[in-house]
């Protein structure tokens, strides 16, 4: 497993992080997660951190393919 050596974990964490807030907030907004008055306010707090989720680990293991291709080099100068 000596490409795992190339990838820049620190970037695809953060990267990851990023994409998971990003997620939550905009599947939050969309969906009843904001109206507290109905009985299903866990159930829909659950999916949306789910679909977060799903996307952050989607995000990680792109990430983590694009530094191992590019040889772990980083987007920043």
């Amino acid at each position: 497993m000596k490409f795992l050596k190339k990838v820049d974990w620190k970037d695809v964490g953060e990267r990851a992080l990023k994409t998971f807030v990003e997620a939550f907030v905009a599947t939050a907004a969309a969906s009843d997660f904001m109206n507290f008055g109905s009985g299903e306010t866990l159930t829909s707090a659950v999916y949306t951190t789910a679909v977060a989720g799903i996307a952050a680990g989607v995000s990680a293991v792109w990430n983590m393919l694009v530094n191992v291709f590019k040889g772990g080099e980083s987007d920043e100068p």
